[in-house]
């Protein structure tokens, strides 16, 4: 990535946004990062430089981060945003993504996991991490068997399964694991074909459902 990637986060806590724009501007994005602490001076920024991603809070005071998401996409159509929250309820994250967000990232995430999913975002996919979907399952319903227990994955492709499910992105698998893009393309179309899936989160659910991770 050699351009520089032009990143807004929209938080109204000075320490983590700011901690946060350093994070990403210190490690590898090469990005250039500005913070509104207000929707009012977002919506001023936004006026002034065109941004390639938004990083938007959730929960803002006097606001809904959702309300203020869609206000985003209306005025900035084709404008990536991403919502970020230490509330990871499975409701919240899927009202997100149904509002449209490209993204849902948990406060709680170190450098390097929001490191990998800011890349996979500004890469054009979408990130949602696995974990939260796991989340919204019973414990029941994660010791319910499948009826027709699937077997049959090598010991690599529950290695892949299991990054998977701690939520990272191709590239991470890949750099983890010492693998190509390729090698993880054909391992993930084998997991999801013994699997019977067709996306990451089915992938991650039923696999916890067989206790393969």
């Amino acid at each position: 990535m050699t351009d520089k990637v032009s990143i807004l986060i929209v938080d109204d806590h000075p320490i983590f946004s700011h901690g946060l724009a350093m994070a990403l501007s210190n490690l590898e994005l090469h990005s250039e990062v500005d913070v509104a602490h207000h929707p009012t001076e977002a919506f001023d920024k936004l006026q002034q430089k065109n941004y390639d991603l938004v990083i938007l809070d959730i929960h803002l005071p006097g606001t809904d981060g959702l309300s203020l998401l869609g206000q985003f996409k209306a005025k900035y159509f084709g404008l990536p945003v991403v919502m970020i929250s230490a509330d990871t309820r499975y409701e919240l994250v899927e009202k997100a993504k149904d509002s449209g967000a490209f993204g849902f990232i948990p406060k709680t995430f170190d450098n390097a996991r929001l490191i990998g999913a800011v890349r996979q975002i500004i890469e054009g996919k979408p990130f949602y991490p696995s974990e939260l979907a796991l989340s919204s399952l019973s414990q029941s319903q994660l010791e319910q068997p499948e009826s027709k227990p699937e077997a049959g994955l090598t010991g690599r492709e529950v290695e892949v399964l299991r990054l998977l499910a701690e939520g990272m992105s191709n590239r991470d698998i890949e750099e983890r694991l010492f693998i190509s893009k390729s090698t993880l393309k054909s391992h993930l179309e084998s997991v999801f074909r013994k699997l019977q899936v067709n996306n990451r989160t089915a992938c991650v659910v039923k696999a916890a459902k067989q206790n393969l991770i």
